[in-house]
């Protein structure tokens, strides 16, 4: 909701170490992680199409679906506890959603 209100929007995480580690790619159920992306797909749209200012405190661990919001945010902080990174590629899986904000963000060749 706040999304559309055009106010400025903060994104902080509530677990001391970990701001954000997006889908729960570990799980074996299809109808949960389609859910989940469904609901994520919808999510980066929201980012994208909004006029508030999303401003993103990180002070602790992002990785895969969670690089979605210091992508998206206007502004993003990140203490020295903040720590960035996408396993998927390890597994040789592709971080579709979230690299379009990536490239969007960084640029294609930092992206890569």
């Amino acid at each position: 909701a706040a999304l559309k209100t055009g106010v400025v929007v903060v994104l902080r995480q509530s677990d001391p170490l970990v701001f954000n580690h997006g889908a729960p790619i570990e799980s074996n159920n299809e109808i949960s992680i389609a859910k989940f992306m469904d609901r994520y797909v919808a999510l980066s749209e929201a980012f994208e199409s909004t006029s508030s200012t999303v401003v993103a405190i990180i002070e602790g661990e992002v990785r895969g679906g969670g690089m979605l919001f210091p992508a998206v945010a206007d502004v993003c902080v990140a203490t020295k506890k903040a720590s960035f990174g996408l396993p998927e590629i390890h597994r040789n899986m592709v971080p579709s959603v979230v690299s379009k904000a990536l490239v969007e963000r960084l640029g294609q060749s930092t992206t890569r």
